[in-house]
């Protein structure tokens, strides 16, 4: 359905070329007089005309609110937590532990020794994230962006330039899976929405 919308203006275009040519070519070789019908096919062109422009006018609206939209979203995110627990993501510096009370990940040091003091101090500075922590901080803003994805707020193409490389790093992270997986022991659809996003920004690599 997606990619079918995406040729409704080139159909349009062609429909109402289509129609003017004959229509022209009606009145010059048909010598028809019935000015009503004349009128009609004129007025049909020019509705369909009407139809193209509007058309354009939405897609242009669209593209500016989902800018807006990705903009926001683009402050909310990049803050100074969510850098470092994607710089730990990146270098599998990450490891999950499910504690029966309240799992949480780890910070490992041995994976972030041969980075500069004053980073290695940036990071430790923070010793283990809660699973409430990794949720507010990075999963619950990919799941935002799916859910904005699907209900065509947001343009996949806008969420594939900005936000693809994070919301893949994340997920294929294999202590995030771990702790989804877990998560998805009591509730199949948890991060659902995560997957979904990841699964269609990696289809246009």
């Amino acid at each position: 359905m997606t990619k079918l919308i995406k040729y409704i203006p080139i159909i349009l275009i062609i429909l109402i070329l289509f129609l003017m040519i004959w229509t022209f070519y009606f009145i010059l070789n048909s010598g028809f007089r019935d000015t009503s019908l004349l009128i009609g096919l004129m007025t049909t062109n020019a509705e369909l005309l009407i139809a193209y422009v509007a058309w354009i006018q939405l897609n242009r609206i669209k593209n500016v609110n989902s800018a807006e939209f990705i903009y926001k979203l683009k402050k909310d995110f990049f803050t100074k937590e969510a850098r470092n627990l994607m710089t730990l993501i990146e270098l599998d510096a990450l490891k999950y532990v499910n504690d029966e009370k309240l799992p949480y990940f780890i910070v490992l040091e041995e994976r972030i020794a041969e980075l500069s003091e004053e980073i290695k101090k940036e990071l430790l500075n923070k010793r283990f994230y809660t699973v409430y922590e990794i949720d507010d901080i990075l999963l619950g803003h990919f799941e935002d962006i799916g859910i904005f994805e699907q209900s065509g707020i947001l343009d996949i193409k806008m969420i594939y330039e900005e936000f693809s490389w994070y919301i893949e790093t994340v997920y294929k992270n294999c202590e995030i899976q771990r702790y989804i997986e877990h998560e998805r022991a009591n509730d199949k659809e948890i991060y659902s929405k995560l997957e979904y996003i990841y699964h269609k920004c990696k289809r246009l690599n």
